[in-house]
């Protein structure tokens, strides 16, 4: 089955920050674009099964430098993306100081992750 892949437009907003964060900070601010397409390309096709399980129907999928956790909705065919995470490659030299990483974590609360999908589910009748 084909998902419809939906990234809530607050993480699309943070990822667009970081990755002109990544060009002005010299690093490979293309990566995460890669890892953006990969990780769409891999959802559309078999979201259900992809990744890793978490609580509830919550899933987790790598391709760094970029995690991504999501929800399935089979009734919609949807998977909609609610957090990220940017982990840029470090050096293993000792702990790392919060002002050397690039991360970002962006998460919504179950109620909300419900009330968007019943609203893609409930466009998708319509059409």
């Amino acid at each position: 089955m084909n998902y419809r892949v939906i990234w809530r437009r607050d993480v699309v907003v943070r990822l667009h920050q970081l990755v002109f964060l990544a060009y002005e900070l010299g690093r490979d601010a293309e990566a995460i674009d890669r890892a953006v397409d990969e990780i769409n390309r891999r959802l559309h096709q078999n979201a259900a099964t992809e990744g890793e399980s978490r609580d509830g129907s919550e899933r987790v999928v790598i391709d760094h430098p970029l995690s991504v956790t999501y929800e399935v909705f089979e009734e919609a065919g949807v998977a909609l993306i609610y957090g990220a995470v940017v982990y840029p490659r470090m050096r293993a030299r000792g702990p790392v100081s919060p002002s050397r990483l690039m991360g970002v974590r962006l998460h919504f609360g179950h109620s909300e992750r419900q009330r968007t999908a019943t609203q893609l589910a409930s466009r998708s009748r319509c059409q």
